[in-house]
């Protein structure tokens, strides 16, 4: 009879040189990994966001069955970025500049309330 196989421990990664212990700390990694194969994207000229929201769904798809077969983490994480990508071009942000324009007025500082003096102060 075989032995039953134990689950393995899992082991602290390193992202950045930061040691990452939890699941929300490796969800958190994993979304700013996505956000920036969102942008690199977004500056790319010509590829699939040419093609609109149905091209960057494709490109989802693609990269998906691709993960699947070679369980590929960074096809895994280009799939989620394509799949943002797609939402942001549904909804019209992909349209967004890159960065928000600068205005040529200079912020003013917000007024502040002084405090009255008390009486007998």
């Amino acid at each position: 009879m075989a032995k039953a196989k134990r689950a393995k421990k899992p082991q602290p990664v390193e992202v950045d040189g930061e040691r990452i212990v939890s699941f929300k700390d490796m969800t958190e990694a994993f979304v700013n990994t996505v956000g920036q194969i969102v942008l690199a994207l977004k500056q790319r000229p010509g590829g699939a966001a040419t093609y609109g929201t149905d091209g960057l769904f494709v490109a989802a798809v693609e990269a998906l069955h691709t993960a699947r077969a070679t369980k590929s983490l960074e096809d895994f994480l280009k799939a989620a970025a394509y799949s943002v990508g797609a939402a942001l071009k549904a909804c019209g942000a992909w349209e967004y500049p890159l960065e928000a324009p600068k205005s040529d007025k200079p912020t003013k500082e917000p007024k502040v309330k002084k405090e009255g003096k008390k009486n007998g102060s």
